[in-house]
């Protein structure tokens, strides 16, 4: 189950969230199959282990990507599928990845219903050797997931088993989208600047915020930064550049969870080709990555298309 500590942990590009103290709520098990999975953590991302049709896989958590992904390089006769060229919804937008088609994977889930779907199959400009593909936002759209970032670990719980108790758990008013979960987000630089937009809940980036371009001139930032180092953002196209910007808050979902700290800010758009609202709206503007999210327990509700945030103990930095 999900509890919430304070914890004394610092994060190169994070800084702290309070969330207001409750009492802890634990899912009654009692008559309800569930299963506790450990998570590993690498360059500031999640991955798990599993058991699936096509073999033993590693995969990324990655709330960001539309439909889980297997590449290429684990899946042998790949070449004989139809190919397309097409673009990676993430950051790193300059990578090339080469879609080869889809193929049927399930996944086992014991004592749950094991999770079956049409991954995509891809192969990207460079091999990939640390992981077999990416676990989607199809995932989350199956079962009620929780996402223990203080305990490294994700509880997969029957679709309709979520937690709704609203004195324990806040439900932040967010979007459920084809292309990714949004939650609405203010922003009030240390230039008392205020600016205001949607950030998609995005376990894929390994930052605590990643901005796009258009936020550079509110925080302060000139177009061109060619003068410091930038700082990499990495997601699962590759990695962008972007300039750090310290001592912010960001108000999360209209709510009283707040976080102060870093955010980073990219010196080009997160990525051109797609777009979360519509195709003329061809913009990410904001990511909530795992610096920040790794600091929370998330219930994902796929019913009621929810995400809920547990109160916690106070403010964790």
């Amino acid at each position: 189950m999900c509890h919430f500590f304070v914890f004394g942990i610092l994060f190169a590009l994070c800084g702290g969230i309070t969330v207001p103290a409750a009492e802890n709520i634990m899912h009654n098990t009692t008559d309800t199959a569930y299963l506790t999975v450990p998570l590993e953590t690498m360059n500031g991302r999640y991955f798990l282990t599993a058991e699936t049709s096509l073999g033993r896989m590693k995969l990324m958590v990655d709330t960001g990507t539309q439909t889980t992904e297997v590449f290429t390089s684990f899946i042998s006769g790949a070449s004989t599928l139809h190919k397309h060229s097409t673009k990676l919804i993430g950051i790193g937008s300059s990578a090339k990845v080469f879609s080869t088609g889809q193929i049927r994977m399930s996944m086992d889930l014991s004592p749950l219903q094991p999770f079956s779907t049409k991954a995509l199959v891809y192969k990207t400009d460079k091999e990939v050797k640390d992981y077999d593909g990416v676990l989607g936002l199809d995932f989350l759209n199956s079962y009620c997931v929780l996402l223990d970032g203080p305990q490294t670990k994700i509880e997969v719980f029957p679709k309709d088993h979520c937690a709704h108790n609203a004195d324990r758990w806040i439900a932040l008013p967010t979007r459920w989208t084809k292309s990714g979960i949004l939650v609405p987000i203010k922003i009030k630089f240390t230039n008392a600047k205020i600016a205001g937009t949607f950030a998609t809940i995005d376990t894929g980036v390994n930052v605590s915020l990643l901005l796009s371009k258009q936020f550079r001139h509110p925080a302060g930032l000139s177009e061109n930064q060619k003068d410091k180092a930038a700082v990499k953002a990495t997601g699962i196209n590759g990695s962008i550049d972007a300039d750090m910007v310290s001592g912010s808050k960001v108000l999360l979902g209209h709510g009283p969870i707040v976080y102060t700290g870093n955010l980073v800010i990219a010196r080009s758009q997160l990525h051109p080709n797609v777009g979360i609202f519509s195709n003329r709206a061809a913009r990410f503007n904001a990511l909530l990555g795992t610096a920040s999210l790794g600091l929370l327990c998330l219930e994902f509700d796929p019913e009621l298309r929810i995400v809920y945030v547990q109160r916690g103990g106070g403010e964790l930095h």
